[in-house]
C-alpha cells in the first residue's frame, strides 16, 4: 500500500511539473532591460516636451528658466539612460511619479499667474512652487551627475594607469 501511494504521489508530481512547464512556456517573454529603459526614457522625453510647451506660458523669468533647465536635464537623463540602461532603477521613480508632479506644479503656477487677483495666498503659493521647481532642478542635476559617477571612476583609473606607465618608461 505504501509503494502504491508513493508511486501515485510521484506520478502526480511529474504531471504537475509538466503542466507548470507548459504554463511557463506559454507566458509572454519579459521585456528586456533595454526595452524597459527605453520606455522610461520615452516618459522623460514626454515630460520634457510638456515642460517646454508650458515654459512659453510662464511670465516669471525664474520659473521659466527653472522649467527650461528641468526639461534640458530630463533630456540628458533620458539620453544617458538610452546609452546605458544600468541606471534605470534610479530613474524609474522620476519617470513614473515625479514627472507628473513637476508638470502639475508648472500647470498650477501658470494658472495662479493668470489670476487677476494678487492676494497673499496666491503669491505665497507661487513663491512655494518657484522654490520647489528650483529645488527639483538641482536634484535632477545631481541625479544626472550621479549617473556619470561610474564613468568618472573609470576615467580616473585609466589616467592613473597611463601616468604609471609613462613614469616607468622614463
Amino acid at each position: 500500500a505504501l509503494i502504491i501511494t508513493a508511486a501515485a504521489a510521484a506520478a502526480a508530481f511529474v504531471l504537475l511539473t509538466l503542466k507548470r512547464r507548459k504554463q511557463i512556456a506559454e507566458l509572454p517573454p519579459a521585456p528586456s532591460v533595454k526595452i524597459r529603459a527605453d520606455e522610461l526614457a520615452k516618459k522623460l522625453d514626454q515630460c520634457r516636451d510638456t515642460l517646454l510647451s508650458q515654459q512659453e506660458k510662464i511670465r516669471n523669468e525664474t520659473v521659466s528658466a527653472a522649467a527650461a533647465s528641468i526639461a534640458r536635464t530630463m533630456d540628458l537623463i533620458a539620453d544617458e539612460l538610452e546609452r546605458d540602461p544600468k541606471d534605470r532603477n534610479k530613474v524609474r521613480k522620476l519617470a513614473n511619479h515625479y514627472t507628473a508632479m513637476i508638470t502639475g506644479l508648472v500647470d498650477k503656477y501658470i494658472q495662479l499667474e493668470s489670476q487677476a487677483v494678487d492676494g497673499e495666498i496666491i503669491s505665497s503659493s507661487m513663491k512655494r512652487i518657484e522654490e520647489g521647481l528650483t529645488g527639483a532642478d538641482g536634484a535632477l542635476k545631481h541625479m544626472l551627475d550621479d549617473m556619470f559617477s561610474d564613468d568618472a571612476m573609470e576615467v580616473s583609473a585609466d589616467i592613473t594607469v597611463l601616468e604609471q606607465l609613462l613614469k616607468t618608461e622614463g
